[in-house]
């Protein structure tokens, strides 16, 4: 099951990339607090951003090092 997620992973990694980055612009400019919980964590909003930005930029490198 791994081996098939990773294949499929990889022939469309640009696009996985390209719908990432299309949601996280979405959620990151839309008003989602009826979405997601609200947490009372002291600056909850960040460690979400801080999540949401390094799924993006993993998602990128991957695609970087797939071209190369």
């Amino acid at each position: 099951m791994r081996a098939l997620i990773k294949h499929l992973y990889k022939d469309n990694a640009l696009t996985f990339a390209i719908v990432i980055t299309i949601s996280i612009t979405y959620l990151s400019l839309s008003k989602v607090s009826s979405i997601i919980p609200v947490l009372e964590i002291k600056n909850g909003d960040k460690y979400q951003h801080l999540l949401a930005y390094f799924v993006m930029m993993m998602s990128w490198l991957f695609v970087s090092q797939k071209l190369n």
